[in-house]
Parts: C-alpha cells; structure tokens; sequence
C-alpha cells in the first residue's frame, strides 16, 4: 500500500447538542470530558494521506444566546477544534443544511477557526466563487480535487449553486488539471437506507463526466456503496459523531479509498456508543442499492418520517426529567414544529 494514495472518509460530525439532547447530547460530553474523548475509540482508523467528513455544525459563539434554544443547539465549542486534529482531520465539508443555523458570521468564524488549524473548509466561501473552488491536494505526483456542494433547499442550507447541474460545469473545468476529481454531496433525505432513483441517475451522470468518488451524506443512516464506470459512489456515509438516538441513526462507516493504478476500497463500519464515541464494528455489510420508480420511493420516505415522528415523540416523553425546566416551552414547541403539529 505505500505506493497508494490512502484517503479515508466518514460521514456527518456534529459536536453540538441537538436541540431534543439539550444538556446531555455531544456538546455537554465534550464540556465535561474534552473533544478528544469522542475519538479515542476510533483515531486508529483514522490514518490516512487524506481524512474528510461532513461538519454538520458550525464551532464558533458568534450570535449566541444563553436563553435561546435554537441558539444553543447544533453548535459546537471552537475548542472543539482539538478533537478534530486528534482525529486527524485535514479536510472538512461545510457544505450542508446546518451550516447557516446561527448566520452567516458564525459560518464564516469557523471557516477561518479551521483554516487557522490546517484543515481544509470545503465547498463554503465568503463569495460563491470561492466555495466553487477546488481543494487540490498534491501527493505522490498526483493532483486530487475536492468539490463540495450542499443539494439541500432549507433555509440554513449553504448552497453555492442554483441547481445540480452546475456542478458538471465545475466538474469539467477541474478535471483538466487533476488526477482524480472527489465530490462532497449532502443530498438525499433523511432517514432512507437507499438513495433516490435521481440521485443513482446523477451520480452515474457524475462519474461518466469525470468524478473519481463520490462522498454522500444528509440522511444520517448508512446508504449503500456502488462502483461504477471505475467510479466508487458513497451514497451516504452516515452518522459518524452525533447524538441522535434510534438504532440507525447511530451506524455508520470509515471508507478507506486506495488511488493507485485502480481505485479500491474498504469499509469499516462504526457504531456510536452512549457516550457518543464512534467504535469499528465486526459486522461491515452495508445496505443494498435498490433502484426504485419515484411514486414507490416517495412512498418509503413518508412510512419512514411518520415512524421517525413517533420515536421522537417517545424520546422527548422518556427524557423529560433530564431537560432545564426553563427550556421545556421552547423544546414543546420545537417538538409540535418538528411532528407537524404547528
């Protein structure tokens, strides 16, 4: 293996509380026992030339309010920083539908907080331009490009595109100068164990135009992994450091990519335990790639989401005891919002 290029990826990284684990999700373990904790059981898996992840999560107190929930929540500490470079980050997509949870200038505070700590802030920018530009990595003679775009329409979305399609604008004004083309995709929903028939579609349409790998992730479970054209396509990669709390959502998977004279691969797949700490598991079978006609893959995300509703239900109900009784309006009103209710 030395003479291969080694690029190892996971999924979604949010070292903040999210909003139903307020006072007890990542950000309060990270408070008590540092951000290197949340690593310790995973660092070893983590080597690499290249090691990349979704930061689902800005890391900065800019615009922060104590007494406002959704101000608290999906925010990390920028010590939280430490943790990162333990792992060994070095390149990290901020491309995503959290990025803009708390503004502008605390999506820009982290920019510049990653930067400052050698790791690459992917697929962002204080102007399109500039998140449209690739992160070029040179290493053994060999040029990788690394784009990342957000395919998300909320309104916390950073997106620096109008629609997908640009993307094969990018794709054909790097390539020329690159060795490999690498693609950062948040996409897809939330939830779903395989992708949408647009999204198998589009990424074949990537790799045929060039893309190397493609690196999915959004819907927080683990999705399947496709080779294609001499392509490999990470669907979604899942969740890798997060406090979300039904059975899947706490699996997911470290893809180690080898670039050489082919392009090979294998997954580690990963649980994240009670303290929030991903650890490899024995079993590494991933989900199948079914491809489906849309009225019966619309069909799957509306079963899926209603029983997701359900169990969010039951876990505000078995948690309350754990929450700040002065929070407790705003995470009723947080949970109606979320179920439909209001």
């Amino acid at each position: 293996m030395q003479d291969k290029i080694v690029i190892t990826a996971v999924g979604d990284i949010m070292l903040g509380d999210f909003p139903m684990c307020n006072g007890f999700g990542v950000g309060s373990t990270i408070k008590k026992y540092g951000s290197k904790f949340i690593f310790e059981k995973i660092k070893d898996e983590l080597s690499g030339d290249i090691v990349f992840g979704n930061l689902e999560a800005v890391l900065s107190d800019k615009n922060k309010n104590m007494f406002s929930i959704n101000s608290m929540s999906l925010r990390g500490d920028p010590k939280s920083v430490e943790g990162l470079k333990y792992a060994g980050f070095n390149i990290l997509s901020l491309a995503n539908n959290h990025s803009l949870e708390h503004g502008y200038e605390a999506l820009y505070d982290t920019v510049d907080l990653l930067n400052d700590n050698n790791i690459i802030p992917l697929g962002v920018g204080r102007e399109k331009e500039i998140a449209r530009k690739p992160a070029v990595f040179n290493i053994k003679n060999k040029k990788i490009a690394f784009l990342g775009y957000c395919l998300r329409p909320d309104k916390t979305a950073y997106r620096s595109i109008k629609n997908k399609e640009e993307i094969l604008e990018d794709i054909k004004n790097v390539k020329e100068n690159a060795d490999y083309v690498i693609l950062s995709l948040h996409w897809g929903d939330e939830f779903v164990q395989f992708p949408a028939p647009w999204q198998i579609d589009f990424a074949h349409k990537l790799i045929d135009n060039g893309v190397s790998i493609i690196l999915g992730h959004h819907p927080h479970v683990l999705q399947g992994i496709e080779e294609y054209n001499g392509g490999i396509i990470a669907y979604s990669l899942g969740n890798f450091v997060f406090d979300m709390w039904h059975e899947d959502e706490k699996i997911g998977g470290i893809l180690k990519i080898y670039l050489g004279e082919d392009i090979g691969y294998n997954f580690i797949k990963t649980h994240i335990n009670n303290q929030f700490q991903p650890e490899p598991m024995k079993n590494a079978d991933l989900p199948e790639i079914r491809k489906m006609k849309e009225e019966e893959y619309e069909e799957s995300v509306t079963y899926l989401h209603n029983c997701h509703t359900q169990d969010y239900k039951k876990f505000f109900a078995l948690h309350l005891f754990k929450y700040n009784k002065l929070i407790i309006p705003s995470l009723i009103l947080n949970s109606l919002r979320f179920t439909g209710v209001v």
